[in-house]
């Protein structure tokens, strides 16, 4: 499309062509039907214009330039006669119409009014992007504050996990104690073992009860450690500049439930949240899907409460990044290292 041909196109949008002249884009557009999509654009631009640029009044510099060039046109058009005329006083001529006047072609010409066209296109296409960017930064803004919350909340969780520990360690170096202090009373008493067989089988059932309540003690120790490690995984995950969040809605299986995935693309530890989940029958459980373009890997098992809930740590063999979706699907007992029942939950992991 030549230069002269384009610039009719942009006054053809505004509005700004006589008879003849829309009759030669007319035709044009007949012959090169391409041509309508580039129309529309133009035509969608001056429509939106109304709309996003606040009418700005002509300084009394501008109307007086203007009122000159169009009288100046006119001249140029018609021969004046030379006749005496009385001075009269311009007539009033609207804002709308000089600007009609500013744009036709004999005044500006073509050149110019594809610049203005242009100009007013691209102030349209960066005031769209500016205010979806401004959205974007909104909503990076509420995330940020809603992960700077939940840090806080394990921050506090990892304190308390730890001073618990702590307690806990005392009371099994107490139960220890108190463990050699019974073994020392029974290899003493073992002299006087037929004077004091009722005292020495009290010392060995008591002795009993300390060594299951130590096994006990170390048990929840174990996990509370495991709590406390699990935690340490969490906040170093929320940590993370580049932690995400992606939902995980449910599939027609369970369509009420829904889970939230929050990742780092670069490692190899999420953080799995579902709701609404159902209870499933014995001898089966939920396990995590992680997808791939060429297969899947299956993850942790797990099981939900009364209320279908459940956080839960994901370990990948790979980093996060290396999957294009997350899902969670029902197995057997134990799960399985290939998915075989029904896919409950499914999201896709995209822009990494």
């Amino acid at each position: 499309m030549d230069e002269q041909m384009q610039g009719l196109l942009a006054l053809y949008a505004l509005g700004g062509l006589t008879k003849d002249e829309q009759q030669e884009v007319e035709a044009f557009l007949a012959r090169h039907p391409e041509a309508e999509a580039e129309l529309r654009e133009m035509q969608w631009a001056v429509a939106a214009l109304a709309d996003t640029a606040p009418p700005v009044a002509p300084s009394a510099q501008m109307e007086e330039a203007l009122m000159a060039r169009v009288t100046a046109d006119a001249e140029a058009r018609q021969p004046v006669k030379p006749v005496a005329l009385q001075p009269l006083r311009p007539p009033k001529v609207s804002w709308a119409e000089r600007l009609r006047v500013f744009l036709t072609p004999p005044v500006w010409g073509t050149a110019v009014a594809i610049a203005l066209f242009t100009l007013i296109f691209a102030a349209l296409l960066w005031q769209n992007r500016a205010a979806s960017y401004e959205q974007q930064l909104t909503a990076q803004a509420d995330t940020i504050q809603l992960l700077q919350q939940a840090n806080e909340e394990l921050a506090t969780a990892v304190a308390d996990a730890a001073q618990e520990n702590a307690s806990l360690q005392t009371q099994l170096e107490t139960l220890r104690q108190e463990r050699d202090t019974a073994q020392m009373q029974a290899s003493m008493l073992a002299d006087e073992k037929e004077e004091l067989a009722g005292q020495t089988a009290v010392l060995q059932n008591e002795n009993e009860t300390l060594a299951a309540q130590l096994v006990a003690a170390e048990a929840l120790a174990e996990t509370l450690q495991a709590d406390l490690d699990a935690a340490n995984e969490v906040l170093a995950l929320f940590a993370s500049p580049d932690v995400q969040i992606v939902s995980l809605p449910g599939t027609e299986n369970q369509p009420q439930a829904v889970g939230q995935l929050v990742f780092d693309p670069n490692t190899n530890v999420s953080l799995l949240l579902v709701d609404g989940m159902e209870n499933l029958s014995p001898g089966q459980v939920y396990q995590v899907l992680l997808i791939r373009e060429d297969g899947h890997d299956t993850a942790e098992t797990f099981a939900v409460d009364v209320q279908g809930q459940r956080a839960l740590i994901v370990h990948s063999l790979t980093p996060m990044n290396t999957f294009t979706a997350v899902g969670v699907s029902i197995e057997p007992e134990g799960g399985s290292p290939q998915r075989t029942g029904d896919i409950i939950l499914l999201g896709e992991l995209l822009g990494f």
